[in-house]
């Protein structure tokens, strides 16, 4: 089997277009998807009229108004009105008594997220469009990351790809995933759009893949085990590598994104390769794509993974790494 992974699109679809016409030239059985699909939704500074003076702010000086005077309604309503979309329509509710600056930043608030809403599903669309273009042969599993919001699980072309928080068989093999991530940058992305993560959740989900019931073969997460390897995985330890190190039942390929750069490790006591593919979506510092193709045996043992950096129009391999 050959599975070809991509994370952290970004909404880059420049390269991700070029990275699938090489998919598709060279044949893959499998596209895995770990994550932060979208890019941008909105402008990172908006307008807001302040006792008529119209100044422009970042959606993070809005978030920081209503989270100030969050408590209060929480408290004052019994927590009836929680989310930051709900104390925004409260705070420009016409019986309000806010003044007029906050409710001027709930109003721009939510004025963001709509159009935050809208940019979101347009980008889903585009990626779909081109999923559902790839050839019949090509399956394709998804989980979402830390830039993505709910609008993907309204997609009806991107919905049958998607196994966040499930597992799902494809060619006679169960894959499952768990996306989204810690650190979320909120000032990215309003808060009630995205994909909610919950370490506990997480850890709950890790630990009932390994019975008797679940064991999948392949797992997808977006925030996943760190190691420090010659390839560059660095950082702290998460949920991940705990479930490895004692699980009964180990994935035979771990599969994760976030991280942006390529890495891969065989975790010592499980023995299941644990593999980054870099990231698809290009940045000023970082001005090209990398995704990888994951060949298994037919006892779905990984013998290799190949590298790939998308240069322009060019894909090229910059690293075949026979797993030991």
């Amino acid at each position: 089997m050959r599975i070809t992974h991509m994370s952290d699109i970004h909404g880059d679809f420049e390269t991700l277009d070029t990275a699938l016409a090489h998919v598709v030239k060279e044949g893959t059985d499998v596209l895995a998807i770990t994550g932060d699909l979208i890019g941008p939704v909105f402008d990172s500074k908006i307008a807001v009229n302040s006792n008529g003076n119209t100044e422009q702010i970042t959606y993070a000086n809005a978030l920081e108004a209503l989270a100030q005077v969050r408590p209060k309604i929480l408290q004052q309503t019994q927590g009836k009105i929680s989310t930051y979309h709900d104390i925004a329509q409260a705070l420009t509710n016409n019986s309000s008594n806010a003044p007029l600056e906050l409710k001027a930043f709930a109003s721009q608030y939510l004025a963001s997220e709509e159009l935050a809403s809208k940019r979101a599903s347009e980008q889903y669309s585009k990626i779909g469009l081109r999923l559902a273009d790839l050839p019949n042969g090509i399956e394709v599993v998804l989980i979402p990351g830390n830039w993505d919001m709910k609008q993907i699980t309204e997609n009806k072309i991107l919905r049958p790809s998607y196994i966040h928080k499930t597992s799902k068989d494809v060619k006679g093999v169960r894959f499952a995933g768990y996306g989204s991530s810690l650190g979320i940058p909120y000032e990215e992305r309003p808060i009630d759009l995205t994909i909610p993560f919950n370490s506990d959740d997480y850890s709950d989900f890790l630990l009932g893949l390994d019975s008797p019931e679940q064991s999948p073969e392949i797992v997808l997460l977006h925030s996943g085990p760190r190691f420090k390897t010659p390839y560059g995985f660095s950082g702290e330890e998460y949920a991940g590598n705990a479930y490895l190190a004692g699980a009964k039942n180990p994935p035979a390929l771990m599969l994760i994104g976030h991280m942006h750069n390529f890495g891969i490790i065989r975790e010592p006591n499980s023995g299941t390769v644990i593999s980054s593919s870099g990231n698809v979506g290009r940045f000023p510092n970082h001005n090209f794509g990398t995704f990888s193709e994951v060949e298994l045996d037919d006892n779905l043992y990984v013998t290799s993974i190949t590298p790939k950096k998308v240069d322009g129009k060019d894909v090229k391999v910059f690293d075949k790494i026979q797993v030991q």
